[in-house]
């Protein structure tokens, strides 16, 4: 009945507070009035963790972080994440030594560091948290606005990928690492040295997401700044997505101040990303309409999108772009195989893709194109050479055909780089399958039909995959990443360059 509330950005000042009519006891939550907040000056829509996070995404072995004060510490929360036990509608359950009984309450957060349940109750060695969907439910019906925003809700963000003859990695708490070739600095190093174990990109910057294009990379901060470094220029001077000077190239370098990224993707000599608000943006290479602003100009800077689209990600191919609109649709810009036409078409702004097909992931690649349904049925459209649109032949396809098998999936990756393409793709419960070129990055001892998809060798399941050049590196449920494939630039991290068909583990330090 007594209730006094203290600010972290009033210490030593405690503001009265009182419970509101409207609680639940049953479910532990209650809403607290707090007297004299705007007369103290706090503004309410300047809180910090005011991102909704989406519980459904997270599964056994996700990473939460938990906002506490245990046994009279200062507030904070933990540098390793804690692994999610379980997921239903109403709880979180994860694993933790950290949370003390008698000192919860505070907010459960995913990895980007947006809301997704309030702590309730500590069992060591685990701890409960309240469904933040359950909690909004719940405001709601009484009543209470509720205004937290999105961030990187709409598109997971990108935590293992594999690029031209090198790969990189986000490490748990934001540290990245690069490894494999390293021509045009692509490694992130600050040189020209090719590194065979995995590399720091950088000590003083934290990542979210980082995607390997073909020379270069780029990065997303937790606070939606994009970086990028390398270069995609054989000759390093032309305007590419990275900007700068040559030398300067080698590190990370900031792209648009002005921009805050949800997501951002890398591909063969271009880069696009989507904003905060849902705005698509492209820079780099711009021959054939890839950055989808209606010109052939090549950009150092971010340009809009041609479109009034809102879209939850884009995926940078070779020389096209893919965008996925908030209700599902597959909007696609640049180099496009058509009916009738003799040589791929340039299309310089958006173009509808799959007519009422909806999907919920796309990858751009080289001149095709693969996305999952809203049913979990995957879709490859363009060329077909060397049956990557994994339905069985190797005839191309200008809409969307389905790959063979009947598999449902949860992710799909195609190869964005230059040479005969291969794609592959997680099913449901996180088996990997490759098709296409036929080569030791199929992940297959024997190899039955390269046009239709065939299961990785080695059992492992994973979380996220994403095609190189010649090369597949993969992350588990738990974080571990793994590669396979041509290995002769070091880019499987496992410090050899041999070639190997078996998913090998990349040491990423700890």
């Amino acid at each position: 009945s007594d209730l006094r509330i203290e600010l972290r950005s009033l210490p030593g000042e405690p503001l009265p507070a009182a419970v509101t009519t409207q609680f639940d006891a049953r479910r532990d939550v209650a809403v607290l009035s707090i007297a004299g907040v705007r007369a103290k000056g706090i503004d309410v829509a300047r809180l910090p963790f005011d991102r909704l996070g989406t519980p459904g995404a997270l599964m056994r072995g996700s990473g939460v972080y938990a906002l506490g004060h245990p046994q009279g510490r200062p507030w904070g929360m933990n540098v390793a994440p804690s692994p999610i036990a379980s997921v239903s509608d109403s709880l979180l359950v994860f694993e933790t030594a950290q949370v003390v009984p008698g000192h919860s309450g505070g907010a459960l957060l995913d990895q980007r560091r947006e809301i997704v349940g309030l702590v309730l109750e500590v069992q060591p060695p685990e701890a409960t948290a309240r469904n933040i969907a359950q909690v909004l439910g719940l405001l709601r019906e009484w009543g209470f606005p509720v205004a937290l925003r999105n961030r990187f809700a709409l598109a997971a963000p990108e935590r293992v990928s594999a690029g031209e003859g090198f790969s990189c990695a986000v490490r748990d708490d934001g540290a990245s690492f690069c490894w494999g070739s390293n021509e045009h600095g692509e490694v992130g190093t600050g040189s020209r040295a090719v590194s065979l174990p995995p590399s720091p990109v950088s000590a003083t910057i934290a990542f979210a997401s980082v995607s390997a294009g073909s020379g270069f990379a780029c990065g997303l901060t937790i606070e939606g700044v994009a970086y990028c470094w390398g270069n995609a220029r054989p000759d390093d001077l032309a305007p590419g997505p990275v900007p700068g000077e040559p030398i300067e190239r080698r590190q990370p370098v900031r792209v648009a101040a002005e921009l805050t990224f949800a997501s951002i993707s890398a591909g063969y000599a271009h880069a696009c990303g989507v904003t905060t608000s849902g705005d698509a943006y492209c820079w780099g290479a711009n021959d054939e309409g890839q950055l989808g602003d209606g010109t052939t100009t090549a950009r150092e800077r971010p340009v809009h999108v041609a479109t009034d689209a809102r879209f939850r990600s884009v995926s940078a191919g070779l020389s096209h772009s893919c965008g996925l609109t908030t209700d599902g649709r597959a909007l696609c810009w640049g180099s496009r195989l058509t009916a009738g036409a003799r040589a791929p078409v340039v299309q310089a702004r958006p173009t509808a893709i799959g007519g009422a097909l909806r999907f919920t992931s796309l990858s751009a690649g080289n001149l095709y194109t693969c996305g999952v349904s809203e049913r979990g049925a995957a879709y490859c459209w363009g060329r077909n050479e060397w049956g990557n649109l994994g339905d069985g032949t190797t005839r191309d396809a200008f809409e969307p055909r389905a790959v063979a098998g009947g598999h449902r999936f949860r992710a799909i990756a195609a190869r964005r780089t230059t040479g005969r393409s291969l794609t592959c793709a997680l099913t449901v419960d996180g088996k990997a399958l490759c098709w296409g070129s036929e080569s030791e990055a199929l992940g297959q001892h024997v190899i039955e039909d390269e046009s239709r998809p065939g299961a990785v060798v080695g059992g492992l399941t994973f979380r996220a995959i994403s095609v190189g050049f010649s090369h597949v590196c993969a992350e588990t449920e738990r974080g571990g990443v793994y590669c396979w494939g041509d290995g002769r630039y070091g880019q499987l991290g496992d410090g050899a360059t041999a070639a190997r068909v078996t998913p090998s583990p990349v040491p990423i330090p700890r």
